[in-house]
C-alpha cells in the first residue's frame, strides 16, 4: 500500500510540475530601456553645420546615463592641421578643444569616440562611435 501511494505522489508531482508553465519555461523580460544615444545638436551623426558646432559647449545625452568620458577626434585634412585628438571627462568639452573648433573652418571630420557611459544601474557600458562631416552655413 505504501508503494502504491508513493508511486502516485510522485504522479502527482510530476502533473503538478508539468502543469506549471513557469517551472520549465525560461524566464526572458524584455527590456524597455531607451537605448543610450549621445548627440550634438539632437544629432547623432551626419553633417553639422559649423556655426551650430561652435555653439555646442557639451554632449546632448538621450536616455538615463551618464558620461563618464569620451575621445574627440578632429580630422582636417583639408586644412593641413592634421589629426587632434582630445579626451573629454563628463560631458562637457574643454577649453582647449572649443578653442580649437572655433579655429576651424569648413570640411573637417568630428568623431566621438571610445564613448563611456554609466547606465541606470551603475554598469559602465562603451556605446559605438559617432561621425560628423562639418560643413558651412552655406
Amino acid at each position: 500500500m505504501s508503494r502504491l501511494i508513493a508511486k502516485n505522489c510522485c504522479i502527482i508531482l510530476l502533473f503538478v510540475l508539468i502543469g506549471n508553465n513557469n517551472f520549465f519555461a525560461q524566464t526572458t523580460t524584455k527590456s524597455t530601456a531607451v537605448k543610450p544615444i549621445v548627440a550634438l545638436a539632437g544629432k547623432s551623426s551626419g553633417k553639422l553645420n559649423i556655426s551650430i558646432l561652435k555653439e555646442i559647449k557639451s554632449l546632448d545625452v538621450i536616455a538615463s546615463i551618464k558620461i563618464v568620458e569620451f575621445t574627440i577626434v578632429i580630422n582636417d585634412s583639408t586644412s593641413g592641421k592634421g589629426l587632434s585628438y582630445y579626451v573629454i571627462k563628463n560631458n562637457d568639452f574643454s577649453k582647449e578643444m572649443l578653442k580649437e573648433i572655433e579655429s576651424r573652418k569648413n570640411g573637417f571630420t568630428l568623431i566621438l569616440d571610445e564613448i563611456k557611459v554609466r547606465d541606470e544601474n551603475g554598469q559602465i557600458r562603451k556605446l559605438p562611435p559617432e561621425v560628423f562631416h562639418v560643413v558651412t552655413d552655406k
